[in-house]
């Protein structure tokens, strides 16, 4: 099914990821929300109030598109990979969930707290901010410069998990298909992707073994692929 909707909107020349443009709805309501609300509480505008409470309502309505959406993304581009901005992304939108729920609830009650509900509102935007920042984190990664430590860390992994059948960055199995200059190595995300589940150019399952995170963690692979494209690729 999932699979089934990204080959449609490629047919239609639609090849990004979904879940992106989804985000700004919930966003963009979310802080229309906190600001009415602080309009409302500051100047005694109680028709703000309304106004906050019915950014709030559409909020949770696109919520659910862009949780799904979300969810798609992962598993169609991420091969669901528990990578740990993923977990972390998880953990905040359940967070986000309960929020929406509790000042939705708050803001239908009898004589609502004002400041009950602007606590939900800023929260809410904190948590926003905190999934925009690790979806960033997702998509582009660290753009900070690669220390020595960090490449000689690096160097060691690669000899312990890669270096028998990719020697300086080689392919022992298949000259043709050497580490270096590989397309699997355009991001850290595509990078870890195909370590986590090899494939094929075809999409078959290939001569290499999967690397599971329970013997090279997201933060060594990071290492390994740093000391690939800093050192291997530059020789």
């Amino acid at each position: 099914m999932i699979e089934a909707l990204y080959q449609t909107l490629e047919k239609v020349g639609y090849t990004h990821p979904v879940h992106p443009p989804f985000t700004h709805m919930p966003t963009g309501l979310l802080v229309g929300a906190l600001i009415f609300g602080l309009i409302s509480f500051l100047f005694r505008r109680p028709v703000f109030a309304v106004s906050a409470r019915h950014c709030f309502v559409m909020a949770l309505i696109f919520f659910f598109p862009t949780a799904f959406f979300g969810y798609t993304d992962w598993v169609h581009h991420y091969d669901g990979i528990w990578t740990f901005p993923v977990k972390i992304k998880l953990v905040l939108t359940g967070i986000l969930a309960l929020l929406l729920v509790i000042g939705i609830y708050l803001n239908y009650k009898r004589s609502p707290s004002m400041k009950s509900v602007l606590t939900i509102y800023f929260l809410a935007v904190l948590v926003v901010a905190g999934l925009g920042y690790y979806g960033g984190n997702l998509v582009f990664g660290s753009e900070k410069p690669v220390a020595t430590e960090e490449l000689n860390a690096g160097e060691k992994l690669y000899a312990a998990n890669c270096g028998t059948c990719h020697p300086q960055g080689g392919n022992i199995l298949n000259h043709a298909l050497p580490v270096k200059n590989s397309t699997y190595l355009k991001t850290f995300k595509t990078f870890l992707v195909f370590n986590r589940k090899p494939q094929r150019p075809d999409g078959t399952k290939g001569l290499m073994p999967a690397i599971p995170p329970e013997k090279v963690s997201d933060a060594e692979m990071k290492q390994i692929y740093n000391y690939i494209t800093h050192s291997i690729e530059g020789r």
